[in-house]
């Protein structure tokens, strides 16, 4: 009783204010990216995503192996994230934005570190062209972090009154 009084007295002193962005973050969004953080993180951690060639990646480049052991930490802290800013935004929960911004923290500090520890394991033994493909992969990863980071911060910001719980 006490959540449904809560709900209601949040809906009405959010009139003025759109919460359209918040329930399609907390109701779809943060869930779908739970579910492919987890599955990315089981896939680099045994290194499906090379599609069956992962024990000759991992003998040409034994650094890959750590890199993308690291890259699916990350990806298991995104997916516990996630999950944790849906369920404290759905419930207006003070720390809800919190954990959002430290999903996007997580996600570019993981590219970060992933093109780097990739670019150290491959260094020397493939063409540029094949690095400029890996970088420009998880820097789309890092910019769209870093905007949606932006984005969310100011739209939380301007709705931090609804977040007392």
């Amino acid at each position: 009783m006490a959540i449904k009084k809560q709900l209601r007295e949040v809906s009405m002193n959010s009139s003025s204010r759109p919460l359209k962005w918040h329930k399609f973050l907390c109701y779809f969004a943060l869930w779908l990216s739970a579910i492919l953080n987890f599955f990315s993180a089981l896939a680099y951690f045994n290194g499906s995503h090379y599609a069956g060639k992962a024990d000759t990646v991992y003998e040409v480049f034994p650094g890959m192996k750590s890199a993308d052991s690291v890259y699916g930490v990350f990806a298991l802290i995104g997916a516990v994230l996630a999950v944790l800013a849906a369920i404290n935004l759905i419930r207006f929960m003070k720390l809800g934005p919190t954990f959002l911004y430290l999903l996007y923290i997580v996600n570019i500090f993981g590219a970060v570190v992933y093109m780097a520890m990739t670019n150290s394991a491959i260094a020397n033994k493939v063409t540029s062209d094949t690095s400029v493909e890996i970088n420009s992969s998880l820097t789309g990863t890092i910019i769209g972090s870093i905007l949606f980071l932006a984005i969310n911060f100011i739209y939380y910001g301007k709705r931090r009154d609804l977040f007392t719980n």
